[in-house]
């Protein structure tokens, strides 16, 4: 996908769709919104963005390239596992739309 159609529409166009699937989540009433928004959504633009993310670190170092793609991978999952932290103190604090908006 990055060689046909760029790496900066791929990571712009799953922002959009990472953020979308965030909120829509916070306004859903049912398992099944969840699902759709958080499941999908979120899940599909999760998967793009690290994949993107990963490329494009390869892309910029040449020496040490290994190392670098080691420090992504390793603020992509400390960042994962911190908004996962942060997101069930909101809901138990603030509800389940505050801390998915």
């Amino acid at each position: 996908l990055t060689d046909r159609y760029g790496l900066k529409w791929i990571l712009s166009s799953n922002i959009v769709l990472y953020v979308s699937g965030y909120i829509l989540a916070s306004f859903g009433t049912s398992f099944t919104h969840l699902l759709l928004t958080q499941g999908i959504m979120v899940g599909i633009s999760n998967g793009m963005l690290y994949w993107g993310s990963i490329s494009l670190v390869s892309m910029w170092f040449k020496k040490k390239r290994g190392l670098a793609s080691g420090f992504s991978t390793l603020g992509s999952g400390l960042g994962n596992f911190a908004i996962g932290i942060l997101t069930e103190k909101w809901i138990n604090e603030k509800g389940t739309a505050y801390a998915l908006r």
